[in-house]
């Protein structure tokens, strides 16, 4: 049960405290709860008891880490800004991150989903568990979790019924996404360990040449296979799904080291500075010059704050 001597207990545990949260929109019965960090303790790891709820993370900013569900290892390396990740109910997630972090809990009672999915909640929570999204992007998400952060941060009349509003859409986007998506891509989908041993291959020749094929071969599949079955598991394509990983490689090497422009370009496998600062600039939104100097100026921008 999520409540504030719950919250209380596991801030503890953590020994960190939620920089933001709400508990019990008022409709949704949605919770959301938002942890930062701005710098890295590889000590402090994150464990969750289970409770009957699922539990939606949004990452806001690039980070790595370890995670595991109970003793299995299910994600080792760099996540995304804007990726999501859902935990179901019962599950006793595990996660230790050495990195700064900036990311949102959205947790939805098992209830909650039921009202909205009705006649159809069965199969709604069956294609929920075959297909619950491991750090993949989705961008709609993460816009409407922002603006549920925003709305939130200002508190204006009717803030709790707007915010309730936003959760409504963000349960009814991740219904429609990803709990009919479990049927007939199930039996094709990539099993967590091959997923492990693909992100594994990936992470260790980022600054060579990796193409489709080469991935495939990781797992024994072909590459027609591998890449259906990638982008049943993930959300993405495996080309997109590298592609991130080059860049969140380049976004820690360019707020954690003063290395020239060509030599993070080409340890994270781009051609020259040039195409570096190209893709970078395509899909971040900024320089990599720029995003440096930002990210010089972050720490003191990022203080805790509480609704």
């Amino acid at each position: 049960m999520v409540s504030e001597d719950w919250l209380t207990e596991l801030a503890g545990g953590y020994g960190l405290a939620p920089s933001q949260f709400v508990l019990g929109l008022p409709e949704t019965q949605l919770s959301v709860i938002r942890w930062r960090r701005t710098q890295g303790n590889p000590q402090q790891i994150f464990t969750r008891d289970p409770i009957d709820s699922y539990l939606l993370s949004l990452h806001l900013q690039p980070t790595r880490a370890n995670a595991w569900l109970g003793k299995q290892r299910v994600w080792s390396g760099p996540i995304a800004a804007n990726t999501i990740r859902l935990t179901l109910p019962g599950a006793r997630p595990r996660w230790v991150s050495d990195s700064s972090f900036d990311f949102l809990n959205f947790i939805f009672p098992r209830e909650t989903i039921d009202r909205i999915a009705g006649a159809e909640r069965h199969r709604v929570h069956h294609g929920l568990r075959k297909s619950a999204p491991l750090y993949c992007r989705d961008d709609i998400a993460a816009s409407l979790g922002r603006s549920l952060l925003e709305a939130l941060r200002r508190q204006r009349p009717f803030t709790l019924t707007f915010a309730d509003a936003i959760g409504r859409a963000l349960l009814a986007h991740l219904l429609g996404r990803y709990a009919g998506t479990a049927e007939g891509v199930a039996q094709h989908e990539l099993s967590l360990e091959a997923l492990r041993h693909v992100r594994e291959y990936m992470e260790a020749h980022l600054n060579g040449d990796i193409c489709v094929r080469d991935l495939a071969a990781v797992v024994g599949m072909s590459e027609s296979h591998f890449a259906h079955g990638f982008r049943a598991a993930t959300g993405i394509p495996p080309h997109r799904f590298l592609m991130t990983a080059r860049l969140d490689r380049a976004q820690i090497r360019l707020g954690g080291t003063s290395r020239s422009m060509l030599d993070i370009a080409l340890d994270c496998g781009f051609k020259d500075a040039s195409h570096f600062s190209r893709v970078f600039k395509r899909f971040v939104g900024c320089t990599p010059k720029t995003f440096r100097r930002e990210m010089s100026r972050s720490p003191a921008a990022l203080k805790g704050e509480s609704i």
